[in-house]
């Protein structure tokens, strides 16, 4: 015993009846419980488990003030989480993320970029806080998309491009 030692885990357990005066079933109690090791061993602490963000999560898309569509590569985005308390719904909010679209392929598909001030839903690949990607865009109470006072034809409308 008469050496270095490193305290691995420190457990305080105490107990005090004082408040309860001359009823009290015994006198206070202070017990300490230490885990130690040898100062001279070799000791790393237990790496911390990775975060996971199960589910998915509301955001909204954000860019510089005065533009209406910031993308970057790969026609990511940037988003702010109603959660999120440092970002200023800038484009430091966040790091880009992929957005998923309906249709893609090598060489074909269709892109729907969603512009600044949409909400987006945001999913993270295997829980991976790291790999998110904007799944759904979705309409806001002020951003309703405009309707036509009468519906005409078949009440649907169809582009095509080739």
């Amino acid at each position: 015993m008469n050496r270095g030692w490193r305290p691995v885990s420190i457990v305080h357990h105490g107990k005090q009846y004082s408040s309860q005066g001359r009823r009290a079933p015994t006198r206070s109690r202070a017990r300490t419980e230490a885990m130690l090791m040898p100062d001279d061993a070799e000791w790393r602490a237990e790496p911390l488990r990775r975060p996971r963000i199960d589910g998915p999560q509301p955001a909204t898309v954000v860019g510089p003030e005065g533009e209406e569509i910031y993308i970057g590569e790969f026609s990511r985005v940037k988003v702010q989480f109603p959660w999120g308390r440092e970002g200023k719904h800038d484009e430091h909010s966040s790091c880009w993320i992929q957005v998923a679209q309906n249709w893609a392929g090598a060489t074909w598909g269709h892109m729907a970029i969603p512009r600044i001030g949409q909400e987006v839903i945001v999913v993270n690949l295997d829980g991976d806080p790291e790999v998110g990607q904007a799944v759904r865009h979705r309409f806001r109470s002020r951003g309703r998309p405009r309707r036509s006072a009468r519906l005409r034809g078949r009440r649907f409308v169809e582009g095509r491009f080739a």
